[in-house]
Parts: C-alpha cells; structure tokens; sequence
C-alpha cells in the first residue's frame, strides 16, 4: 500500500507557465481558473534536488540485496497475518477450551487485535517521517500499463518529468511523475510492489498556503486511510482520463469560487511536496491511531468510501472547506 495524500506526487521537469483563460484551458471545463496559481513574472525556481549517485560497488549490491528482502517480507507479511488469524481461529489454544463458548468471542478479539496491530504496523511504515525516493536506472519489468498511462496523459497536456523513481514504502513502489503544461495539476502514476503488482494514477494539486490540497483519483483503494485535515481527497472510477481531469478541474473551480487559491506546482518542489504531505498525514494518523486504523479496516472490509465520488457530492464537505477557510490547515512546515 503506498498511502498518498495532496501534494504527494512526485515529478521533475522545468518550471512552467500555468494556467491562464486560455482556449486550452476552457477545454478542460476549468473557465474561471485564475489565481494564486499565476506565476510571477521572471520566476525561476532555486529548488536542487539532490539525487544520490548509483554504483555497482559492494556497498550497492549490498544496499540493493537488502532492499530486495525487505520487499519480500513486506509482501509476505499480509499472508503471513492471514494465517496466524486462520489458525487461532481454527485451532484455538488449548486453555481456552475449559472456557466454553466464550472462547470464540476471546480469539474473536485476539483475532481483531492481530488485524489492528498489523494495519496500525503497515501504515505507519507506508507514512514514514521522511520518505525516501531514488532513482531507477534500469527500468523494472511490467511497465507496459505505466508507458500507456505516460502517453494518454501526455495527450491531455502533461509532460514527462524525469525517470522513473522507487519510492521507499513497504513494499517499494514505482512511481513516474507528470506535470501538466498549463494548469496548476501534476500527475503520478504508481506501480505498486504488492502481489498482485496494481497500476494507477493521482492528479493533484496544492493550495497556497500550505493549506492542503486536492487529489483525484480512479482507485477507491486509495481513500481508505482518513485523510489529514486539509487534503480534499475523489476517488472516481472511471476508465477515462479525460473525464477524471474534467472533474478534477470542476472541484478546483468550485473550491476558489469558495475563496481558495491554488499554489503553482513546478518540477523542483514535487519532492518536497510529497515528503510534506506523507508527513502531514503521519502525524494526523498517529493522534489517534487505533480509531485512524479501525476505520481503514472498516472501509477496506465494507467497501464503504466516502470519499468514492465527485467532491461536490460529499457530505462533509462545508465544514471542510470552513476549517481550510480559517486556517486551521496550514501546514507549520514540518516534514
């Protein structure tokens, strides 16, 4: 699982010029999108992005060996939950059989007490203090669904943003970043390290302030942490992009006819952005992380998102838009 959140999205490429009233921009149903997004003019970024340097020397084929065993035991860990459960549900301990029928309800709570820490264990490692991304040099295999996600996004105005990254989570992660052209969207496409390996998308975008974000996505999955306070989450199944965009853009649209700005996005802050929002989400799970946990659980087993449809049909969404409104959002900069 690689928990996201707005802002957390990676892509590297130059600054660009960002949204205006443009035709292009009335295309994409966004007419009145103009802003706090607007770069100022002669912008040049300063942002570096420091990339370690690869080698094949012992210390990396170490460093790559024990990256290789930790993605191993991150994806036998869920199967290995499942089969204690099984078993303590099937072959209750031995004490427990002078206690009749209550038995059940005790290995019913062991067993919820098992799934709890291990969702508790996994999310926090997929929320990490700081998260780690590398480059790839040799592209993985099984990369033909992330190719054609890079070309059917490259037709609605994104750009290629460098290689493709490991993003440091259990188990690790490919990730290649997308920056739209003109509108303040970037775009992440993730390969995911899980068996099955599951392909997909979020489009984001930040706002000023450090206030939160928006996020779109076609994968009700990914909406099944709470979100931090400030981050708009849609999980929108659809096998159209242009569909999900057009909607991405209707939420940004009706937000700053709310009164928010968007901040621009550019290449040279995408790293930072996504390690800020991970943080962010961090320390929002572990305020209360049996509660945060019980309802990942819930949702996942239930299949219940609420956030699984368009922002502007969530129930909750006033008093969010107010706590944004008020501040209480922005971000202190931690992460």
């Amino acid at each position: 699982m690689l928990a996201r959140a707005p802002g957390a999205t990676l892509a590297f490429r130059g600054p660009h010029d960002l949204a205006s009233e443009g035709s292009y921009h009335r295309a994409l149903a966004c007419p009145g999108l103009v802003g706090s997004h607007q770069p100022q003019p002669g912008h040049r970024s300063t942002a570096v992005l420091a990339v370690p340097q690869l080698d094949d020397g012992p210390e990396q084929m170490a460093s790559w060996y024990s990256d290789a065993m930790k993605d191993k035991l991150a994806k036998v860990f869920p199967v290995a939950v499942g089969a204690a459960i099984g078993w303590v549900l099937v072959y209750p301990p031995g004490w427990l059989e002078q206690l009749g029928y209550v038995r059940y309800a005790i290995v019913a709570l062991l067993a919820l007490a098992l799934v709890l820490g291990a969702t508790i264990m996994v999310v926090l490692k997929n929320l990490p203090e700081r998260l780690e991304i590398v480059p790839l040099e040799t592209p993985p295999a099984g990369t033909d669904q992330v190719d054609a996600l890079i070309g059917r996004l490259a037709e609605l105005g994104f750009g290629p943003a460098g290689p493709l990254y490991r993003v440091e989570v259990s188990p690790a992660a490919m990730l290649r970043g997308m920056v739209h052209q003109k509108l303040p969207i970037h775009a992440a496409i993730y390969r995911t390290g899980t068996l099955p390996a599951v392909t997909t998308f979020d489009l984001v975008s930040i706002l000023s302030d450090e206030r939160g974000g928006l996020t779109t996505t076609p994968e009700p999955r990914g909406v099944s942490l709470p979100a931090f306070p400030g981050s708009l989450r849609q999980a929108i199944a659809s096998t159209s992009l242009k569909a999900l965009l057009d909607q991405h853009c209707a939420a940004m649209e009706m937000l700053e006819h709310r009164g928010l700005r968007w901040r621009r996005v550019s290449s040279a802050d995408l790293i930072t952005d996504m390690q800020r929002a991970i943080a962010r989400h961090r320390r929002a799970f572990v305020t209360a992380p049996i509660r945060n946990a019980l309802i990942t659980i819930w949702r996942s087993a239930t299949g219940r998102y609420p956030e699984a449809r368009p922002l502007s049909q969530q129930a909750d969404l006033e008093p969010r838009i107010q706590e944004i409104l008020s501040g209480r959002t922005v971000d202190a900069g931690q992460g």
